[in-house]
């Protein structure tokens, strides 16, 4: 199937409901074809295939086409894991260097010139590598320095 072919999958949440929704428009799809098998407007087509015959190629190929998209769903999620699971380990390394609750999590924002929203984007892996957040971050985890040498100036009250 082509990439146009993705455009109504793709408007679906990517969680453990995804087959379900998926299954559920295959059946649209399956029932708008049937409505145009009925009115006759099958094209210009020298050999008329029977609706059996068109129902069954279609539901083949649009079975195929749910078991590669949730495939490709279920490694990008992988991949976020992934992602996600070493830019907690860089945060957990970098706070373990100093003693427990030196500093907040809005001073390491502040230090990196990000918001908070950021810093959680860029913990699930929702940014990608090399992103304005990821060089804004990673500098400062790996750097081991507080966030209060790290940038110069109090972070200014109710600041996220």
């Amino acid at each position: 199937m082509k990439q146009d072919d993705d455009a109504g999958s793709n408007r679906y949440h990517r969680d453990d409901k995804l087959e379900v929704c998926l299954r559920n428009l295959v059946e649209e799809v399956q029932a708008r074809m049937e409505t145009t098998l009925r009115s006759g407007h099958l094209g210009a087509l020298t050999y008329h295939p029977t609706a059996q015959e068109v129902k069954a190629v279609a539901s083949a190929a649009l079975e195929s086409h749910i078991r590669e998209h949730i495939a490709k769903m279920s490694n990008g999620r992988a991949e976020l894991e992934i992602v996600s699971a070493e830019r907690k380990r860089l945060r957990d390394s970098y706070l373990a260097s100093f003693p427990a609750k030196s500093f907040r999590i809005l001073d390491i924002c502040w230090a990196a010139g990000q918001h908070y929203s950021e810093w959680k984007r860029w913990l699930r892996g929702d940014v990608k590598d090399g992103s304005a957040p990821d060089r804004a971050f990673r500098p400062i985890l790996v750097s081991k320095t507080p966030p209060t040498k790290y940038r110069k100036g109090p972070r200014p009250k109710r600041w996220k």
